[in-house]
């Protein structure tokens, strides 16, 4: 089994499922005798370091001298935290140089869609142009990812996987899968998909926003 301990890791996965479940609490480090210890299991095919956070990138809920005001009761604020701890998990598990969850994410569209236009690939995932062509060429430079003309149309192009990046792309989605599996180890099976109809509930509402 792979074990993470991290405090402030701890504190923030704490406060998002008492927030979850309507309980503004003090985090566990300030309740006398409480654990320190914040584990979580992963499967024993990806095994992942130790998370080492940045001191920055969390904001101190645990900090006694700071009143957040209205903050800790913000579904806003709380779905910050849960994306601060969802990217350092997986910045934790994907640990190359370079290879971002975002790269990943346009590695993992590729891969779903072979063919796919460097403008579909950047409508599909609400980037600009320049941002999917930059994300591109650095696939294509690590030897992942390949442009190849489509049709008869010489000026349009296609981008594939290679065989290396079938082989890469399939390794880190067991790391991704283990980060996001770190992620929700507290929840139920039940809780997780509640969370993601949520969360994909409010994505729908904002699309529809004037």
């Amino acid at each position: 089994m792979a074990n993470f301990y991290s405090p402030r890791l701890g504190n923030l996965l704490r406060f998002i499922i008492d927030t979850g479940n309507n309980q503004i609490r003090m985090p566990a480090n300030k309740v006398k005798n409480r654990s320190k210890n914040a584990t979580l299991s992963l499967s024993k095919k990806t095994r992942l370091p130790m998370v080492k956070p940045h001191p920055t990138r969390f904001p101190e809920i645990e900090n006694e001298g700071v009143d957040f005001g209205i903050l800790l009761s913000l579904s806003g604020f709380s779905t910050r935290l849960a994306w601060i701890l969802g990217r350092t998990l997986l910045d934790e598990a994907i640990a190359e140089p370079g290879v971002t969850p975002q790269r990943f994410s346009l590695l993992e569209v590729i891969g779903c869609n072979p063919g796919l236009t460097q403008k579909a690939l950047a409508d599909a995932l609400g980037i600009s142009g320049p941002a999917a062509s930059v994300m591109i060429d650095f696939w294509t430079k690590k030897g992942y990812a390949e442009r190849r003309t489509v049709n008869a149309d010489r000026r349009s192009f296609g981008i594939f996987l290679t065989k290396e990046g079938e082989t890469g792309l399939a390794e880190l989605r067991d790391r991704v899968l283990a980060a996001d599996a770190a992620l929700t180890a507290n929840l139920t099976a039940d809780e997780i998909r509640q969370f993601r109809s949520l969360l994909a509930k409010l994505h729908y509402q904002s699309r529809l926003a004037p």
